[in-house]
């Protein structure tokens, strides 16, 4: 039953990439699929329920997944989608074939192992799963909200493991590592579009090798979801700044909001503000609205409490910067270079700064909260993990 749960998400976000366009190649529509599917299946579960009053079976979530499939399908019009024609790069090395094993090795590892591995993880024991074997024994979100609230910790994870349980599985675990292939098979084909093909496999690797991404392939926790939503709609809002074309501007707005039913994180809003500051012809208006986001959130802020900020820093530099060595003295390389050298192009620089600035600013509030915020480093360097695969994709738009 675990092949059909996950070919019955595939279906979904199948026809949910035609609707939104037919100019994918093989590799980014097979990620997306499952990417989108997800989502839309875990959306309309929690819809029915939550809204509808639709109590959750097996038979009541197949039901669900019978509608979504019949207005999908209907809504193309039955019409086979089209791909975008592109040459499929094979590799023409043996250094080459090593890297594609490679690329292949690592989610599939990861997706055998996860079969014998039980969630163990302590966010997901206590949340994430817990709230996913509490709806498979009473059929209810609601009954999962004395734990927390859906917009503290939306449901993607917990719904999809519901999702995985009611089909037979007795662990979720596989279902991280299909998403760290997914987010494989779209880079590949975004990394295309920057990179010599020549260079396209070692780029892909490199990608999928940032720290705390390989590794949380392994985690149940909502933090690879999340970054792998993010980091690709950055990288389409990037081509959209740069090509102008629809469906990269569509799939880039659709993938970054989708990253807040992962966590509800607001770094989704930067991706979107950046990609308005590079696209409107006049940038008055968005200068305005940035200027006037500042006044408000240093109103809120204002007075500052300068020793916690000092503290928060401190906590920034070694929780993060020193942690994630060398990429943000890369990032700090390139932006100045950027800034003294070529003089363009500043999309990548703007959207990580105004990332790390999104986070000292969120820190600076949890530490008022949570005066022991800084005893979690692992925590910190989970919520920004999504940095690290942005400066990769910095560093190979301007190489």
């Amino acid at each position: 039953m675990f092949i059909f749960a996950i070919l019955g998400i595939c279906f979904l976000g199948w026809w949910f990439t035609h609707l939104l366009s037919d100019q994918y190649t093989v590799p980014e529509r097979l990620g997306l699929s499952f990417l989108f599917g997800i989502q839309i299946l875990t959306l309309a579960l929690f819809v029915s329920n939550f809204w509808l009053g639709i109590r959750l079976t097996a038979a009541s979530a197949w039901s669900i997944w019978l509608a979504l499939a019949l207005m999908l399908f209907s809504a193309t019009k039955f019409k086979l989608p089209h791909f975008r024609r592109f040459h499929l790069v094979w590799p023409a090395t043996w250094g080459q074939k090593l890297l594609l094993a490679i690329l292949i090795i690592l989610p599939v590892a990861n997706l055998l192992v996860s079969f014998w591995q039980p969630v163990l993880d302590w966010d997901a024991v206590t949340m994430f799963d817990f709230r996913a074997k509490i709806i498979l024994h009473t059929g209810w979100i609601q009954a999962t909200l004395f734990r927390s609230s859906v917009l503290a910790y939306p449901l993607l994870t917990t719904l999809s493991h519901y999702w995985l349980y009611i089909n037979g599985l007795n662990t979720a675990m596989p279902l991280y590592p299909l998403f760290y292939a997914a987010f494989i098979l779209v880079s590949f084909s975004q990394l295309q579009r920057v990179v010599p093909k020549i260079r396209i496999f070692p780029a892909t690797l490199i990608l999928a090798v940032t720290p705390k991404l390989f590794d949380q392939s392994l985690i149940a926790y909502a933090n690879l979801p999340y970054t792998i939503y993010l980091v690709l709609g950055a990288a389409y809002l990037f081509f959209w700044t740069r090509d102008h074309r629809k469906p990269d501007l569509i799939l880039g707005v659709t993938l970054s909001l989708l990253s807040l039913w992962a966590r509800s994180f607001p770094f989704a809003l930067v991706n979107l503000f950046v990609a308005l500051v590079f696209s409107v012809k006049t940038r008055r208006l968005t200068w305005v609205a940035a200027g006037l986001s500042a006044l408000v959130m240093l109103k809120v802020f204002w007075p500052l409490d300068w020793p916690r900020l000092l503290s928060v820093l401190t906590f920034t530099k070694w929780a993060v910067f020193d942690y994630f060595f060398p990429y943000t003295w890369i990032l700090v390389l390139l932006t100045l270079r950027q800034i003294f050298v070529v003089r363009k192009g500043f999309y990548w620089p703007l959207l990580l700064t105004l990332y790390f600035g999104l986070y000292i600013v969120g820190n600076y509030y949890f530490s008022g909260i949570y005066a022991d915020y800084a005893g979690i480093p692992d925590a910190a360097q989970r919520m920004v993990m999504f940095i690290n695969p942005a400066i990769v994709w910095y560093l190979f738009t301007v190489i």
